[in-house]
C-alpha cells in the first residue's frame, strides 16, 4: 500500500479503531494482468459488480460522466440476496493506477478501499470493506412477576435495554464471518475473470 492512501488513512479512518467496527479485507494476485488493466475494472463499478455472485445488478450510474475521481458520485440499485438496495457511494480519496476508496450514503453507511500492487508476474489486488455496527437493542421482557416490573419501573413499558459491550464484540465477529468469505468469492470471481480475459488476448 502506498504511503500516500496509508498517510490518507490515517486522518480519513481514524474511526477504524472505534468499538462495533466490521471489517474484512482479502487480497488476490493475479497472473499476467497489469496493475492499470486491474484497475480499469475495479474503478468500472457495474462491471465489478456484476463479477459479485451474490449481487443482481439492476442499474448503476455515475455522476458527473467520465472516469471516476474524488466526487464522483455512483448510484446503486441492486438486488443482494433477493432484497432490493439502493444507495449512493461517492469517491472520497482516489490514486489513478494505485487506489480508489468510496463512502456510501446507505444506513450503516459503509467505506470500500480497492488498491493494487504490481507484481512480478502480475498484480495484486486488495479490497477492505469497513463499517459501524449499530448498538444492539432488545425489547424489554413482557415478564410477569417481579423481575417484569422493577424492568418496566427501570424501563419503561415499551422499550429496549441496550446491550453490553460482550454482546456487540461477539455480534461484530458473526457478522465478519459471514462477510468474509462473500468478499473472498468476488475477488476470486474478479481473479478468474481477468486471467482469463488475459489469455485469451494473449492468444
Amino acid at each position: 500500500m502506498s504511503n500516500g492512501l496509508t498517510n490518507h488513512l490515517a486522518s480519513a479512518f481514524s474511526n477504524e479503531k472505534e468499538r462495533h467496527m466490521v471489517c474484512v479485507k482479502t487480497s488476490v494476485d493475479i497472473q499476467g494482468v497489469s496493475p492499470c488493466t486491474v484497475f480499469a475494472l475495479i474503478t468500472d463499478l457495474p462491471r465489478k459488480t456484476q463479477l459479485c455472485p451474490n449481487t443482481a445488478v439492476i442499474d448503476i450510474n455515475h455522476h458527473p460522466q467520465g472516469p471516476a475521481e474524488v466526487g464522483t458520485v455512483f448510484h446503486h440499485r441492486v438486488a443482494v440476496d433477493g432484497h432490493i438496495a439502493d444507495y449512493h457511494n461517492r469517491v472520497i480519496a482516489y490514486v489513478h493506477d494505485q487506489y480508489m476508496v468510496t463512502e456510501s450514503d446507505s444506513n450503516p453507511p459503509f467505506r470500500i478501499i480497492v488498491s493494487v500492487e504490481e507484481l512480478g508476474t502480475g498484480t495484486r489486488l486488495i479490497q477492505q470493506e469497513s463499517f459501524a455496527l449499530a448498538e444492539l437493542v432488545v425489547p424489554v421482557p413482557r415478564a410477569s412477576g417481579r423481575l417484569g416490573k422493577f424492568l418496566r419501573f427501570i424501563f419503561g413499558d415499551g422499550t429496549v435495554i441496550r446491550q453490553g459491550d460482550s454482546a456487540m464484540a461477539q455480534e461484530v465477529e458473526d457478522t465478519q464471518q459471514r462477510l468474509q468469505p462473500r468478499l473472498d468469492q468476488w475477488l476470486r470471481h474478479i481473479k478468474r475473470h481477468l486471467e482469463k480475459e488475459g489469455r485469451q488476448l494473449r492468444a
